[in-house]
């Protein structure tokens, strides 16, 4: 996943940074549930999402970091860990149990 790389390291900003995370959104976030790491894979995943929040949260999108940051909430397992990832077609949390 290298789609928001160059806002996350802070060589892209502004207008720019808000045109590459538009350009590629709706092939990787999936509402309500965070972000693919590869496009055709239907999972996402929990550390590929926290990096996108912190990318939004670098362009001043904190809203939409924080929208993110609580979809992300249902690979919180009730110990407080998180599952790397979700499949959502079979509604599998990975890695299984």
């Amino acid at each position: 996943m290298d789609w928001y790389y160059p806002i996350l390291g802070g060589a892209v900003r502004g207008e720019a940074g808000q045109a590459l995370l538009a350009e590629r959104w709706d092939r990787f976030v999936v509402a309500g549930l965070g972000i693919k790491c590869v496009e055709p894979n239907q999972w996402v995943t929990g550390a590929e999402t926290c990096e996108l929040v912190l990318a939004l949260d670098a362009l001043g999108e904190r809203e939409l970091a924080v929208q993110l940051l609580r979809d992300l909430q249902h690979l919180r397992t009730p110990d407080g860990e998180y599952w790397t990832g979700y499949v959502y077609p079979d509604d599998v949390n990975w890695p299984g149990a």
